[in-house]
C-alpha cells in the first residue's frame, strides 16, 4: 500500500483486498484498531468496540452513530464483540473497492490518524 493521500490509500487497499489470501490485517492507531480477516468463505471487517477499550479511550456516542450511519453492524456479545461488516471471500474487484472504502471510513472516523502514514499495520497468517 502506498502512504500518500487517503484516496491513494483506499485505492491501494482495494487492490490488495482483491487478492487477499487467508490473512488478517490490523490497522492500529493508539489503542483503537480496525481489522480485516479473509477466508475461507467470509471476509470480516471489524472496528474496535468499547468492550476492548479502556474507559478513557471509549468510542463516543457520536463515533458509534457514525459507524451505524456507515452501515457497520453493532457488537452483539458474546458472538461479536466489535462493530462488523461481512463480505464473501474471495472478494470481487467491486466488493474489494467497497470494503476498502468501508475500512478507510472507519479508520478515519474511529482511529482518526491525520494521514495513512500514521497507521501501524500488522499482518498475520501469511
Amino acid at each position: 500500500m502506498t502512504t500518500g493521500s487517503w484516496d491513494d490509500f483506499t485505492a491501494d487497499l482495494g487492490r490488495d483486498l482483491a487478492s487477499m489470501a487467508h490473512d488478517t490485517w490490523i490497522f492500529n492507531h493508539g489503542a483503537r484498531y480496525v481489522q480485516v480477516a479473509a477466508g475461507p468463505r467470509v471476509t470480516s471487517l471489524e472496528t474496535v468496540s468499547n468492550v476492548h477499550l479502556p474507559p478513557d479511550q471509549a468510542l463516543t456516542p457520536d463515533e458509534e452513530q457514525t459507524l451505524r450511519r456507515l452501515g457497520w453492524g453493532e457488537p452483539r456479545p458474546p458472538d461479536w464483540t466489535n462493530w462488523r461488516l461481512e463480505y464473501p471471500w474471495p472478494l470481487s474487484p467491486s466488493q474489494a473497492a467497497d470494503a476498502a472504502r468501508a475500512l478507510t471510513d472507519a479508520i478515519r472516523a474511529v482511529l482518526r490518524p491525520p494521514r495513512p502514514t500514521d497507521l501501524e499495520i500488522d499482518v498475520f497468517n501469511r
